[in-house]
């Protein structure tokens, strides 16, 4: 790598070579304003050991609007799950493009990202919202200095909100059996009995159907979950692998069950019965 630096008028410009082109062609830079010599080629000296290690980023004129619109999200869409990524569109649509999506990627500092976040709490936001604009940031920053967008992550030089201490006050058992009492009369108490003893997720109760239970074994499999989707909702796989289990039934609840089944198709469901109907 080669480079040097030149005195224009009365400042100092770095002039360095970037390598080749994918044709074989020399592609060279040219970085001017520097006031001193020493700082030209203090910049020189960075940019040549960036070019040896691999960490150099090409220069772009590329908003973080553009970044974030056009490469990431299209990008990670089919990583995430579909609820992660409206989750992801929603927050850097709403949270991070007013405020920082004009700048350039390659401009942005930590104190635009303590600045959001500063916002954010002024408008009223609550620490989760902080925190969560704060993991898509860093996320959408980190990816763009794995592909080569960016130097270093301006997200890890910010001030991400502090967790705010909260302490969860769970339901008493005699809390939760007059919360049952009153409910036995609902046409899904039946869930609202798996929700209170199994500590299954909305999506996974949403997802079960007569083919998870076993009563005979007392015994509810998850093997799936509902999704909110685009175009409404669909089925998908647990949240992860060690989601994806079998969860024992208290005799109570059993019975509800069996209640349930036998209101449902007059007996309790058979391998001969449609037994992939939803609960």
């Amino acid at each position: 790598m080669r480079g040097h630096v030149r005195k224009r008028g009365s400042s100092w410009t770095v002039v360095y070579d970037e390598g080749s082109d994918e044709h074989g062609r020399r592609r060279q830079r040219t970085k001017g304003g520097f006031p001193t010599r020493r700082e030209a080629q203090a910049f020189l000296t960075d940019v040549l050991a960036r070019l040896g290690d691999g960490s150099y980023a090409q220069p772009s004129k590329q908003t973080l609007g553009d970044y974030l619109t056009q490469e990431w999200l299209p990008a990670v869409e089919s990583t995430v799950r579909p609820l992660t990524f409206t989750q992801y569109r929603s927050i850097a649509r709403l949270r991070i493009l007013p405020a920082l999506g004009h700048l350039r990627l390659q401009q942005i500092s930590g104190g635009h990202v303590n600045t959001l976040y500063r916002e954010l709490e002024q408008a009223g936001l609550s620490v989760s919202t902080r925190r969560q604009t704060h993991a898509v940031l860093h996320r959408a920053l980190r990816d763009a200095v794995r592909w080569g967008r960016l130097i270093r992550n301006p997200a890890d030089m910010a001030d991400p909100p502090a967790a705010a201490q909260t302490r969860v006050q769970s339901w008493t058992a005699k809390e939760l059996g007059r919360f049952l009492e009153h409910v036995r009369g609902d046409r899904v108490f039946a869930l609202w009995r798996l929700a209170a003893t199994t500590g299954l997720r909305r999506g996974e109760l949403a997802g079960l159907t007569w083919r998870c239970l076993d009563l005979e074994n007392a015994r509810v499999s998850v093997e799936q979950q509902l999704l909110p989707t685009r175009g409404g909702v669909s089925f998908g796989p647990p949240k992860s692998s060690r989601s994806r289990r079998t969860v024992a039934l208290d005799a109570e609840t059993v019975d509800v069950l069996a209640s349930t089944a036998r209101y449902s198709f007059r007996s309790v469901p058979s391998p001969g019965m449609p037994t992939s109907t939803p609960i």
